[in-house]
């Protein structure tokens, strides 16, 4: 991740370039600092590959130490594409570290001072990008909190990926101390309220109004006022519906200006008709041109649009061209046959304990090894884990899971009422199409009386 042109040798805690760090990462350049950590340019000896690293930068402090690792527990379970993937978390040989997959870009800020004007439909695309992976991290439980600029890096691929997620709190709970960055951070935050998915529209929409400039169209600055409402309540609920709101406003200006533009050539050229005594031939025109009237209706249909988009926020907005907006309307989705999908067992948390007839939670990783991909919320498409009478126990929590991606599930099933160990077999299916071949996976429970 190029977070600045500037390459430095040496950084706040003392090491240098060309220094080996555990075991096996050689520095190459230190491109950022934050208030714990160091984020370096490296290269990973051992896979021969470029990585990026985020390391702690006092690693003997107990407290910042939770923190981190913590911060790097939430990120392994991430998997989207405006997400830079983990590759690795360290904590040995006296290095805390994360190791992130190398990508080049810069962040937003100075992407947007160097880079050619967004058209404002660019920025409607980019900002749902971002919103996606903002709520891709909320379906695991957690408010991000730093939204701004520099925490968008804008990849050389034309991608956003969502940075630095060290500050993020339960939804729902109060942060521990105020913060967040002025200007972007929630009121409710910074004065130690809880946190909830509200305060990360709030950060979203001050990087809108930044990229947007200082005089949006009447229609955009109210979708603005909203979204930077002080009171949380009175904000959009979610960051797709405040995006969407900003796409919608951008449409409807775009199909108002060009009603606008085809308005007035049609009453210059009716105007040079009457002017040359041909009444009749100036109606005629006007009847020749029905095409005006649908621009109006096509406001009507961009709202239709954005409604269904709102019932079903599943539809992949990822693969877009970043010159235009993605469909507001999903398309039919043609489900692959079974034989498209594909599971491997990948990990699992330990094997739970629980009292007799109470829910048990227990979660596990598969791998993709199909040709279909993973919809998560899209009927047909999605992932499952089924017992063995067929009851769905869990559905995958990763977004979407591609081909040799891996996904994540946290089954809910009833302990049986016998003390002792007991194995309960769970395995994978596909919604609306049926199970995959057995893996073998098993949860053994230990029912305590």
């Amino acid at each position: 991740m190029k977070r600045s042109d500037v390459t430095q040798v040496l950084s706040r805690d003392g090491r240098e370039v060309g220094a080996i760090v555990a075991g096996r990462y050689r520095l190459a350049a230190h491109i950022g600092a934050g208030g714990t950590a160091d984020v370096w340019r490296a290269y990973d000896e051992s896979r021969d590959r470029p990585v990026t690293l985020k390391i702690l930068r006092d690693a003997k402090d107990p407290e910042a130490r939770r923190h981190f690792l913590a911060e790097a527990r939430r990120l392994e379970t991430l998997d989207h594409p405006s997400i830079v993937p983990v590759l690795g978390v360290h904590d040995a040989l006296g290095d805390t570290l994360i190791a992130f997959e190398h990508v080049e870009g810069e962040p937003l800020d100075r992407y947007s001072e160097t880079a050619p004007a967004l058209t404002p439909r660019q920025i409607a695309l980019l900002l749902i990008q971002v919103a996606d992976a903002v709520e891709a991290f909320h379906s695991h439980g957690f408010a991000h909190l730093d939204l701004k600029p520099a925490n968008v890096l804008m990849g050389t691929d034309g991608r956003p990926r969502l940075l630095d997620f060290g500050i993020a709190e339960p939804i729902g709970h109060p942060p521990e101390v105020p913060r967040g960055t002025p200007g972007y951070a929630s009121p409710e935050v910074t004065a130690g309220r809880p946190a909830s998915r509200a305060s990360d529209v709030y950060g979203l929409a001050a990087i809108a109004k930044q990229l947007l400039g200082a005089h949006p169209t009447p229609r955009v600055a109210s979708v603005l006022r909203r979204g930077l409402d002080p009171d949380p309540a009175r904000r959009y609920g979610r960051p797709r519906l405040f995006v969407y709101g900003v796409a919608l406003a951008v449409l409807i200006d775009e199909e108002l200006a060009a009603l606008d533009r085809a308005t007035r050539r049609a009453r210059a050229v009716a105007q040079s008709l009457f002017s040359r005594g041909g009444g009749r031939r100036a109606i005629a025109y006007a009847k020749a041109r029905p095409e005006l009237s649908f621009k109006v209706a096509a406001a009507a249909l961009i709202v239709s649009g954005l409604l269904l988009q709102q019932l079903h926020p599943g539809a992949d907005t990822g693969a877009a061209n970043a010159g235009t907006l993605p469909a507001l309307v999903r398309p039919a989705f043609d489900v692959p046959p079974l034989g498209a999908y594909g599971a491997a067992f990948e990990s699992q948390a330990p094997y739970p304990s629980a009292s007799a007839n109470s829910t048990v939670e227990w979660t596990l990783a598969l791998r993709n090894t199909g040709s279909a991909g993973w919809y998560r919320g899209v009927d047909g498409a999605q992932a499952s884990l089924i017992l063995d009478d067929g009851t769905v126990v869990a559905v995958q929590s990763t977004q979407y899971v591609g081909p040799g991606q891996t996904g994540w599930f946290t089954a809910h099933f009833r302990a049986p009422s016998e003390p002792g160990q007991h194995i309960i077999r769970l395995r994978p299916a596909i919604n609306g199409r049926g199970p995959l071949p057995d893996l073998g996976i098993h949860a053994v429970v230990t029912v305590t009386r």
